[in-house]
Order: C-alpha cells, then sequence, then structure tokens
C-alpha cells in the first residue's frame, strides 16, 4: 500500500475532490489507530510500564495530541465543510471530530492529573 506523504498536502491543492478527501481521511484514522497499537505494544513491554489502561492513556494523548492527530482533525473538518458532501456524511464525520475532541479531552485530563484507575474508567 503506498504511503501518504509527509506532510499531508492541503485539501485545496487537491482540487476539492470529496473522494479524494474521503479516502485520505481514511488513511488518517488508520494511521492513527495504528501508530496508537504499535506504541501501547512496545511500551507495556518495558519493565514497569505499569497497566494497560494507564499506557494506553499516555499514548493517546501523546498521539491524538500530535501532529498525527491534529492532521486527522483539519481532514474532518474540510470533509465536513466541502460543498459536495451529503447531509448524512457530514453528521457522521462532525460526531466523529466531537468523539475525537472528547476522547482526547478525556485522556489529556487523566494523564495531567494521574487519576485514579475509577476517574479513566469514565473517559
Amino acid at each position: 500500500m503506498p504511503k501518504l506523504p509527509q506532510p499531508l498536502p492541503h485539501p485545496l491543492h487537491l482540487l476539492g475532490s470529496l473522494s479524494l478527501l474521503l479516502h485520505l481521511l481514511i488513511r488518517s484514522q488508520v494511521i492513527v489507530h495504528t501508530t496508537t497499537e504499535a506504541e501501547v505494544k512496545a511500551r507495556r513491554q518495558r519493565l514497569g510500564s505499569g497497566p494497560e489502561k494507564e499506557v494506553r492513556k499516555k499514548v493517546e494523548a501523546e498521539v491524538l495530541g500530535g501532529p498525527i492527530g491534529m492532521g486527522m482533525v483539519e481532514l474532518l473538518r474540510e470533509v465536513s465543510g466541502h460543498p459536495g458532501v451529503e447531509d448524512a456524511v457530514r453528521r457522521d464525520v462532525e460526531v466523529k471530530e466531537f468523539n475525537f475532541w472528547k476522547k482526547l479531552v478525556g485522556v489529556l485530563r487523566c494523564v495531567s492529573l494521574l487519576c485514579r484507575p475509577d476517574e479513566a474508567a469514565d473517559v
């Protein structure tokens, strides 16, 4: 499978193609997921890494708050703001963006406060 160029080109440079935007969005979501899973797996193999939930929260905070996660949010916004997108797709993309921010705020709160396990379960 071909790799995405780094950094991703701005959607305006792609002639406003909705299908290309959707493809880039899906690839970006896959990259976020695979990066998170690979990093969690690598960190769990370290001695004294702690429980998987804590490791996962730290990794998600780094990945979602980093350039990979922010690139995905930019693509979500571009797709939802595209003039040719259907309302059902727009709603789905807006829900995904909302869930992204909700998850990011939750993991950042847990990481910054070093919350108890019962608080982390609420996120």
